[in-house]
């Protein structure tokens, strides 16, 4: 008898501005629970863990979630997206296509 390995479930970046609501991380929960209930992994965003009192905090935020995308199997955002929402889903969408055309470097400029 041979062993299979079993397929892992399909991991789901959460995309969207409601990070930026006060009840984000219950906003994040629930959604990662309904990707749970159809056999999907959730990544929320505000899953990183991220020292926000950090001088590069944005940096950690933006590296975090850039490797979460890479790493996922698709990026939806489920929110009806307003116009002066557009930016953020650009963002997400942009890093997305960008990641296998450039490299960035942890090297400081100077």
């Amino acid at each position: 008898m041979t062993s299979q390995k079993l397929p892992q479930p399909m991991k789901i970046y959460l995309a969207g501005p409601d990070v930026f609501l006060p009840d984000a991380l219950d906003i994040g929960r629930r959604k990662v629970e309904i990707c749970a209930r159809f056999g999907l992994t959730g990544l929320y965003p505000l899953d990183n863990a991220i020292d926000l009192s950090t001088a590069d905090a944005s940096l950690q935020i933006f590296r975090g979630n850039a490797a979460m995308m890479d790493n996922a199997d698709a990026i939806i955002d489920a929110e009806e997206l307003t116009v002066e929402e557009h930016d953020l889903a650009c963002f997400e969408t942009c890093v997305t296509l960008a990641a296998t055309h450039f490299a960035t470097s942890n090297r400081a400029s100077g």
